[in-house]
């Protein structure tokens, strides 16, 4: 596969919308007090997220790490109706699992996993890209 074109199945394995489904810090049911805790990813590197009573959109951009795809983004929004912001990353996994990072500005960073939605397509990374990571593990 060219560099491009893997380049591109990597920003595949990212966008969409995925479930928060964990967050070490919290109950799941603080996480979803406001509803269903979730992480939008567009392709065109912007994105949204919610949970707890935090909600942000996201814009960043998309690379490539050894140990899989990364959305890489800085986000502004509200804490309990609070202006709020900061910086975050995401990374997508070969089993099509996510985890990733929240910081606020000034304050504490918040660490999540999360699974894409049942509606989404899952995009299995492709056998070399898993062999690569596989490689660089041990």
């Amino acid at each position: 596969m060219k560099k491009a074109k893997i380049a591109q199945h990597w920003k595949k394995q990212l966008v969409g919308k995925w479930q928060i489904t964990f967050m070490p810090d919290f109950t799941k049911k603080d996480v979803n007090e406001e509803g269903p805790a979730s992480f939008e990813v567009k392709s065109d590197g912007s994105g949204e997220f919610r949970f707890l009573l935090v909600q942000g959109n996201a814009y960043g951009d998309f690379k490539n790490n050894p140990e899989g795809p990364v959305f890489d983004f800085t986000w502004d929004g509200s804490d309990e109706c609070d202006e709020a912001s900061g910086d975050g990353w995401m990374q997508a996994n070969p089993e099509g699992k996510a985890e990733g990072g929240i910081r606020f500005h000034g304050g504490d960073t918040y660490k999540f996993r999360a699974a894409k939605s049942r509606q989404e397509e899952k995009t299995p990374l492709p056998k070399s890209a898993r062999k690569k990571i596989a490689k660089k593990k041990k």
